[in-house]
């Protein structure tokens, strides 16, 4: 589609997947078209619109992200508060990111144990240690075995 110009019909998920692809070859710009062409023929999809915001992410544009994500949902879902956290937390707005983890902790919806090891490896990423082992340790309490947290807890 893109090199002869004609359009073809793909749903969202296939946009999505062809981004992803394209984002895990380290081309940011072809997934920032897919992405757009998507959006194109699906504007309101959930997916797409969080795979825009991450690619936003990605070039840094922490504040256009965080306001493309305030400006386009609401309610809880578990992508979109680590997402609008990970903002938070790269502005070094930390009373913000701490709020709205403590709301994404009471709003948890999936299971516990994920929720508690994603924030881990989030606050991890922001140098922030103690934060950061006291998720994966709640992470354990439901999981004790979870390779991937006793591993990054260790460190």
């Amino acid at each position: 589609m893109l090199t002869t110009g004609r359009s073809i019909y793909f749903d969202a998920e296939e946009f999505d997947d062809l981004a992803e692809y394209y984002d895990s070859l380290d081309d940011l710009a072809q997934a920032e078209v897919l992405i757009k062409k998507g959006l194109d023929i699906h504007p309101d999809n959930h997916q797409l619109m969080l795979k825009k915001a991450k690619l936003m992410m990605h070039r840094s544009l922490y504040n256009k992200a965080l306001d493309f994500l305030n400006a386009n949902f609401s309610g809880y879902d578990l992508d979109l508060y680590l997402l609008k956290i990970e903002c938070l937390l790269f502005l070094n707005l930390r009373s913000e990111a701490s709020a709205l983890t403590m709301e994404a902790i009471k709003e948890e919806k999936h299971e516990p144990e994920a929720l508690y090891a994603e924030l881990g490896f989030l606050y991890v990423e922001y140098d922030l240690y103690d934060e950061a082992i006291m998720y994966f340790e709640k992470s354990l309490e439901f999981n004790s075995e979870n390779e991937d947290v006793l591993l990054e807890l260790s460190y």
